[in-house]
């Protein structure tokens, strides 16, 4: 399965995964998109699908784990090859 972007599903790291369930200024309709957070995580998680996105820590790309009532990304082991 190719890696899913995720940019405009998660915004701000920390709150996005931490809390899906809080609203933020963008959000059109903040119930239908606290949802849809919580269940693409939930699926990434339970699915352990790998991800990449464009506002993630270095570098990039890596998982989502479940992490009390809310997530957090897991970055992949990166190194230099030389």
């Amino acid at each position: 399965m190719p890696p899913l972007r995720g940019h405009h599903q998660l915004s701000t790291i920390s709150l996005s995964f931490a809390h899906p369930d809080w609203p933020f200024s963008f959000d059109v309709d903040k119930d239908a998109a606290s949802a849809s957070r919580r269940a693409v995580l939930g699926m990434l998680a339970a699915d352990r699908v790998p991800m990449i996105g464009y506002h993630m820590p270095f570098p990039a790309a890596g998982f989502v784990e479940a992490r009390g009532d809310g997530f957090r990304f897991v970055p992949v082991s990166y190194q230099l090859m030389g």
